[in-house]
């Protein structure tokens, strides 16, 4: 007793030394937590008084102190499994069984490109048909709070704050003895904290997406989902998931699970070879979904029937998700449909496809048309100014991105007075390992005026140096000799006519951008210290921006901008 003492009267002595009254009764609590789990590690979790007076910087700050996604994904390439392993055991140890997440209803979905926008069409139909909703996505635009949203919108920083601070704290205890898995990478711990958010919310339908793959990804310790989807496939994520499609394919059919059926978009040849040889290797029903103008009504309606084609596809899947989900979520397993056996023909090409019939048409309708995503095909005009938005980071997302902004940005300058005098930009940065010149390429296409490069903000990954970067876009820009697709009126003679420039950041890309009517006088102090403004733009009485190549960069420039569509 007296050894315990003086030990208590020396850690006392030592925190009172380095910190305030708050640090050193923060200290203690934890200090007994970590005592408390000798006799137990499933601790029962009693809450924290100290942390109701942290601020939501707080918890960013202990967020960001996590193992990074760069780091983490470093590791999953050498050791694949281990992040299942983990993720069972962070959800073990904040008291959340296997059997608790059972509890979930679960609509899983992987792919390579339009996964986010298929989980939000399907969340938006399924409230608007009146059920409480749970959607964990990634990566977010510009809160955190935006990956875990209750009934469509991100849960407040109040309830991010608690639900953290359980999870963290919980896992702080019982990390002892846990060597290698002390902590859980940045990810892994928003994604335990989102199903644990979503069964504390009592949600009826959880809209789970994947992050990397599907077979090895975090989110897969889900043992019985309603209903999988698998969106477009494509090349990404290469160093972790395979070179080739085949390969990425394989790992995307990784959340496929036994009788329980799956849907996928038209796929590659390749691609759909191999998510039906592990559709029958699992046992998985898999179907593939109509085409979008085969949904009678919903197709004819002008405001979907006028969106991208892409859109249409993502919109399809998301039908037919939330179809199967509301005749399978509250039935017993003999009265459940498309549940059976796979029913693949032996020497087919394709799955077959699932009927078009779609129930509550007038909520999956509205569900549409209601339904938000930025930052993914997005408009945002003003006066003389107009942004086109997309997140595109492969080539395939890509090339649909310079045809959709080719299409509305041509249409546009159509729509102007003669006498306008448009220039097109292009704000650009690309992060991460990804090889610049397949994607400027297509962007080459767009007959830009000027092409701005700029850095990353966001970037965590030490041996990531920006402006070397930057200066690569730039050499790839000028390297590229294409013939330029867009209608002879606006064709340039030339891609050396081109402007270049390098800034330091998006912030002053937009204010260096910005000319004309939507100047004001913190944008020329900031445009000041930076290149002057070529003579094309200072002239130019409408200016389209294309702002593309990577999510942060779109998110970053959604904050910028502050318009009542980026809220």
């Amino acid at each position: 007793m007296q050894s315990e003492l003086v030990y208590w009267f020396e850690e006392f002595k030592r925190i009172l030394s380095q910190t305030d009254f708050y640090l050193l009764l923060q200290q203690i609590f934890r200090n007994n937590a970590k005592t408390a789990q000798h006799h137990s590690m499933k601790i029962a979790y009693r809450p924290n008084p100290l942390d109701i007076t942290k601020s939501f910087k707080d918890v960013m700050r202990a967020l960001n102190g996590l193992i990074s996604n760069a780091t983490s994904r470093a590791t999953a390439v050498k050791h694949p499994v281990n992040k299942l392993e983990y993720a069972r055991e962070y959800s073990r140890r904040i008291g959340m069984t296997m059997e608790d997440l059972d509890q979930l209803s679960v609509i899983h979905v992987a792919g390579t490109k339009g996964k986010g926008s298929t989980c939000a069409y399907t969340e938006s139909i399924l409230r608007e048909c009146g059920y409480k909703t749970g959607f964990f996505s990634s990566p977010h635009l510009m809160d955190i709070t935006e990956r875990i949203r209750i009934n469509g919108s991100p849960i407040s920083k109040d309830k991010f704050t608690k639900y953290f601070w359980y999870v963290y704290n919980q896992l702080q205890a019982t990390k002892d003895n846990c060597k290698g898995k002390e902590m859980p990478s940045y990810f892994q711990f928003l994604t335990t904290m989102a199903f644990y958010v979503f069964l504390k919310e009592n949600v009826d339908v959880t809209i789970l997406e994947v992050g990397i793959g599907g077979q090895y990804d975090c989110t897969n310790i889900v043992r019985f989902p309603v209903v999988c989807g698998i969106t477009s496939l494509g090349l990404d994520h290469q160093n972790i998931l395979g070179s080739t499609l085949d390969s990425i394919a394989w790992q995307k059919a990784g959340i496929f699970k036994s009788k329980i059926p799956a849907l996928t978009l038209p796929q590659p040849p390749k691609a759909m070879s191999v998510l039906m040889e592990r559709a029958q290797e699992i046992g998985c029903p898999l179907y593939v979904v109509p085409e979008f103008q085969d949904y009678g009504e919903i197709s004819q309606d002008f405001e979907l029937s006028s969106l991208e084609p892409f859109q249409q596809h993502n919109m399809s899947l998301a039908l037919q998700l939330s179809k199967i989900w509301l005749y399978n979520h509250d039935k017993d397993a003999d009265e459940k449909k498309w549940f059976g056996n796979c029913s693949i023909q032996p020497y087919s090409v394709c799955p077959p496809t699932i009927d078009s019939d779609v129930p509550f048409l007038k909520d999956m309708t509205q569900g549409l048309k209601s339904c938000k995503w930025l930052g993914r095909a997005q408009t945002v005009k003003f006066p003389g100014l107009t942004y086109y938005i997309d997140g595109a980071h492969t080539v395939e997302s890509m090339r649909v991105c310079c045809q959709w902004f080719d299409k509305k940005s041509t249409a546009e300058i159509r729509s102007l007075p003669s006498n306008e005098k448009v220039v097109r930009i292009l704000i650009f940065t690309l992060t991460g390992s990804r090889k610049p010149k397949p994607v400027l390429s297509l962007l080459k296409n767009c007959a830009f005026d000027i092409a701005v490069f700029t850095t990353n903000p966001f970037s965590k990954n030490p041996s990531e140096d920006t402006e070397s970067r930057c200066k690569l876009f730039k050499e790839v820009w000028r390297s590229i000799d294409s013939e330029i697709l867009t209608p002879p009126e606006f064709r340039k003679t030339s891609h050396e006519l081109q402007i270049i420039e390098i800034l330091p950041s998006i912030k002053d890309a937009i204010f260096w951008c910005q000319s004309g009517p939507s100047e004001n006088v913190e944008q020329q102090e900031v445009c000041n210290s930076l290149c002057p403004r070529p003579e094309i733009l200072r002239e130019a009485t409408h200016v389209q921006i294309l702002a593309t190549g990577s999510i942060y960069l779109v998110g970053e420039v959604l904050s910028l901008i502050k318009t009542d569509e980026s809220l």
